[in-house]
């Protein structure tokens, strides 16, 4: 099984839940036995990996596994930008680079990007972006692969809000380890409360206006998905290696 998301969105928490129990092997993105710079490798058999660099191929990996499925995990973008700007500097210019089709077009970021989620870019992307505000955009297009491959329509992927999760962790944990297919142990909600710095109170947000309006129809659009249907899409291609 797959866990896939943008950065910061809570896939530690998730991943931490998984590994509670003893049938599981999980694999970090920083962890060299399955991955090599922050990508995948070859995922084992019956193990964890988290799959945020490859968010944009999701449905080709639950094709090439045969039995796999994938957590979608979320937040809202507010509390994945300041983490994440604290993490990764250079924001406006992968912002740039993206909106250019320079450098990150084939590289881990804009991969699998198409051109209408990049016109999006184009059109919140301006000289003076800062780098906490550049993380909202960057949040917004990963998330968005969750859409463009049709991911709601796979019974295969389930979407799992942060949240969600904090608010109420043992239903929502019980109902993670049924789709994970394993057997639900009571004592990996136990911890799980939701410490103050998780809650979204921030007053002094400097995200464009208009920025914010884009984010935040993608959080309503994440939060109000639900899982019904059967697979309408065509099977993904085989992704692109990056140059």
């Amino acid at each position: 099984m797959f866990v896939a998301g943008v950065q910061r969105s809570g896939t530690n928490m998730v991943m931490d839940l998984l590994e509670a129990d003893l049938a599981t092997e999980v694999f970090h993105e920083t962890d060299h036995r399955a991955f090599d710079n922050y990508e995948l490798r070859t995922p084992a058999p019956l193990s964890v990996p988290k799959a945020l660099c490859e968010g944009q191929d999701v449905r080709y990996l639950l094709d090439q596994f045969s039995g796999s499925r994938c957590l979608w995990v979320y937040r809202h973008y507010e509390d994945v930008a300041r983490p994440h700007a604290r993490k990764w500097a250079q924001m406006p210019d992968t912002i740039r680079r993206l909106c250019d089709k320079q450098g990150d077009i084939e590289g881990r970021s804009g991969r699998g990007m198409p051109d209408a989620t990049r016109a999006v870019l184009r059109a919140h992307w301006h000289e003076d972006l800062n780098n906490e505000p550049a993380c909202a955009p960057f949040w917004y297009f990963r998330n968005q692969h969750y859409f463009g491959q049709c991911l709601s329509e796979d019974p295969r992927v389930r979407l799992l809000g942060y949240e969600t999760l904090l608010e109420h962790p043992h239903d929502n944990t019980e109902a993670l380890y049924d789709f994970a297919g394993l057997d639900y142990l009571s004592r990996a909600g136990q911890s799980n409360k939701a410490p103050e710095s998780t809650r979204r109170a921030y007053s002094d947000s400097i995200i464009d206006t208009s920025v914010r309006k884009l984010c935040d129809e993608m959080f309503a659009r994440l939060r109000s998905e639900t899982q019904l249907g059967a697979i309408k899409c065509v099977s993904a291609a085989a992704p692109k290696a990056a140059s």
